[in-house]
């Protein structure tokens, strides 16, 4: 697909809710929607976090799905990430980051 040159408007709005950042299990998500290269798209977020062995680990999972409608054609993309911290102290921590995505289809 391709976007011609041009002066393009991206207005967004949305609602999200998440629980308390401060439980063991935090769980949340948003839906968003507005205009994009002239047309317009809708995302859907969701998320979720668990903390545990007395805060020093922290494992997170979310995923975006973005649903566009635009002029040359229509597109869905979907991106899942995962994550893990663990902190050894205040100063210390050791993370590691894994993403998908369904336009390049690889694990990053």
């Amino acid at each position: 697909m391709v976007i011609p040159p041009g002066e393009y408007r991206f207005d967004r709005a949305g609602v999200e809710a998440f629980t308390p950042s401060n439980r063991t299990w935090r769980v949340g998500g948003g839906l968003f929607g507005g205009e994009f290269y002239g047309g317009r798209m809708t995302q859907v977020e969701s998320e979720g976090s668990w903390h545990g062995f007395g805060g020093h680990l922290r494992l997170d999972a979310s995923s975006l799905l973005s649903f566009a409608h635009l002029p040359q054609g229509d597109f869905a993309q979907r991106l899942w990430r995962l994550r893990a911290v663990y902190a050894f102290g205040p100063d210390v921590a050791l993370s590691s980051f894994a993403q998908y995505d369904s336009e390049s289809n690889q694990l990053a």
